[in-house]
């Protein structure tokens, strides 16, 4: 059953219709019709809005539905649009909450599996339920790039390239183990992954890596601060993807 509004205080019209009655009169005293320029500073405005302060209020607030965001361009266009499954399963939900909790945290997260077995699609959704503007997500092998283009001596400088991906909110770095196991590219990982954890900026790494292989793609050091905050995903069972076959 609709709750029917409470009456006024008689006490509390009888006080509006005064408040009214001298507006009214104090307007045409001075000539004015407008309502702003006599109340503007008038007491008996500060009156009225002491008499309705406690007034009930039985409007009905409209909920506000939440959005979800449409990811930058930095991702591939499958994954910017929100995802439409209504129900992406226990184990994915529980590996989002981890990821979510390690970019919270401003630490390091690290997803290893196989191919096609929901690592991309985490980091996706991951920084859609963050909804930290400016997160990037860039294969590890573009992030060399990117530096190596600096050699040159034209353009911008290798500090300048690697500041701007140290300051970003955050950075999700897929294909691990798609890269050169070189000392200089193992130094810049270290000092991208490294200083953003100083910064307390999150960052998310993932690749076709075993746990038996973990410490031959990922210096000790960093697995070290993976502990503080972070969180080491193991994805498992069989591919997501469908190959289609043509006849």
């Amino acid at each position: 059953m609709k709750n029917e509004q409470e009456p006024i205080d008689p006490k509390v019209l009888a006080a509006m219709a005064k408040i009214d009655a001298d507006a009214k009169a104090k307007r045409k005293k001075q000539g004015d019709g407008s309502v702003g320029s006599v109340l503007g500073d008038d007491p008996t405005i500060a009156r009225l809005e002491a008499l309705m302060k406690d007034a009930p209020d039985h409007r009905e607030e409209e909920p506000v539905e939440e959005k979800p965001r449409i990811l930058n361009d930095s991702f591939f266009p499958a994954y910017r649009e929100p995802w439409e499954v209504t129900d992406p399963g226990a184990e994915f939900e529980r590996r989002l909450a981890i990821t979510f909790e390690v970019v919270q945290a401003g630490s390091i997260g690290i997803l290893i599996g196989g191919h096609g077995t929901g690592k991309t699609r985490t980091l996706a959704e991951t920084a859609r339920k963050t909804f930290l503007r400016g997160a990037r997500y860039m294969k590890t092998s573009h992030f060399f790039e990117k530096v190596r283009s600096t050699f040159s001596g034209r353009g911008r400088t290798q500090e300048e390239v690697m500041n701007e991906f140290r300051n970003l909110p955050l950075i999700c770095l897929d294909e691990i183990d798609k890269r050169s196991d070189t000392p200089n590219e193992n130094a810049l990982l270290f000092s991208l992954i490294d200083d953003r954890f100083d910064l307390g900026k999150p960052t998310l790494v993932a690749g076709n890596v075993s746990v038996d292989r973990l410490a031959d793609f990922f210096d000790e050091a960093i697995l070290d601060r993976a502990r503080v905050g972070g969180a080491v995903l193991k994805f498992e069972g069989r591919s997501f993807r469908k190959l289609d076959v043509k006849p």
